[in-house]
């Protein structure tokens, strides 16, 4: 499956992928997750599943089995594994505000600016409901 970033964007489709989907789908589309994590005495079956650098967040409810976020925090550049291949666009370290801020900006695609968490972090949020921090 090839994943592209920017259609992600656009449209809020991971690839074969989207929001609201069981981990059974997901598995059927993509193979078993690389690892799985977050687990506690509390939330018993893991809520993340992490594919390369891509991590999909299920609801901590356990009668809730849908994905309800797909992340990348923690990358150079967003890499599925064996899983998928991701077309990264812009999404790439080093395509920040600080360093080229049109390059941090998606192109062609109606956004809002923002404010995050941290003072040295802004959000682009677009209308498929995708932020970029």
């Amino acid at each position: 499956m090839e994943v592209n970033l920017r259609n992600f964007l656009v449209t809020g489709r991971f690839g074969d992928v989207s929001l609201g989907m069981s981990r059974a789908q997901i598995e059927e589309r993509l193979r078993p997750p690389d690892a799985r994590g977050g687990a506690s005495r509390r939330v018993k079956r893991e809520p993340i599943w992490k594919y390369g650098n891509i991590e999909s967040h299920f609801d901590l409810d356990p009668k809730l089995d849908r994905l309800e976020g797909i992340f990348a925090d923690d990358f150079s550049t967003p890499t599925g594994a064996r899983a998928f291949e991701v077309e990264p666009w812009v999404l790439v370290r080093g395509a920040s505000k600080g360093r080229d801020r049109n390059s941090a900006r998606p192109r062609g695609i109606e956004h809002v600016e923002g404010q995050a968490w941290d003072d040295d972090m802004s959000v682009i949020r677009v209308g498929a409901g995708v932020g970029r921090a």
